[in-house]
């Protein structure tokens, strides 16, 4: 999971590129087996899902300035406690709190680093969708459906990455 955490964006384009090759590697089988949509209802869900990207763009970037906030909040709280604690004979009757080890940790960073590319994959599948709605170049309609589904696939895989690891963030907030 870390793997993909870190690449995933060349892992989802290899991923996109794969999927579309094999669509059109495989296109007469498919044409023959799938009925497609008319070009009215590609535009539709072209419309719907710029409008879902550009929502889930400004929900990213929402959850990346929480994250700093938090962190900022938490580091600046921390200097300002002057309350000496007494020290625990032991390292096993030292109690440490979830945020003490989340914000003391590299996992912060991550969180932010795996929102900021979230929001750069769909920025780049927004001005893919606006671009492709434009009709500046003719698309046959199978090479369009198929990019259209595609780039659904990586608005899908970028969602659920995003709230897997935003799950993370919840838990160390609301079960202290």
């Amino acid at each position: 999971m870390s793997r993909y955490l870190n690449n995933s964006i060349i892992i989802d384009t290899f991923l996109a590129f794969i999927l579309i090759g094999l669509l059109s590697y495989f296109k007469e089988q498919v044409e023959l087996r799938v009925m497609f949509p008319k070009e009215e209802s590609i535009g539709n869900f072209i419309s719907s899902l710029i409008s879902v990207s550009a929502t889930l763009v400004g929900f990213l970037l929402t959850i990346i300035t929480i994250i700093v906030t938090f962190k900022e909040s938490y580091t600046s709280g921390k200097k300002m406690e002057q309350v000496v604690e007494e020290k625990p004979k032991t390292v096993f009757d030292r109690v440490i709190k979830k945020e003490d080890q989340f914000y003391q940790s590299e996992m912060p960073e991550r969180l932010g680093s795996v929102f900021t590319k979230s929001t750069y994959e769909l920025a780049v599948i927004l001005f893919l969708l606006i671009f492709i709605q434009s009709e500046l170049i003719a698309i046959d309609l199978y090479y369009k459906t198929v990019i259209i589904g595609v780039l659904f696939l990586l608005i899908l895989l970028t969602t659920l990455r995003s709230f897997v690891v935003f799950q993370s963030f919840l838990n160390v907030h609301l079960n202290r």
